[in-house]
């Protein structure tokens, strides 16, 4: 999880700052890009989680 937050910290920091200081958007763009980086932490957690929670089930089951 820390990898994906730091990962989104620095996503948005510098796609905020082209947007500004580059593309000269305003708040309503930065707050879509927030959303966005949001929805990739989001689709992210979950595939780790999905893959964490197969491998414990393997484990669970283990050899009979």
């Amino acid at each position: 999880m820390l990898k994906t937050q730091l990962f989104g910290t620095v996503f948005v920091i510098a796609a905020s700052s082209v947007m500004v200081l580059v593309l000269h958007m305003g708040i309503i763009e930065i707050f879509i890009m927030v959303v966005v980086d949001e929805t990739l932490r989001l689709i992210l957690n979950s595939w780790k989680l999905h893959r964490i929670s197969r491998k414990t089930e393997r484990i669970k089951s283990g050899p009979v």
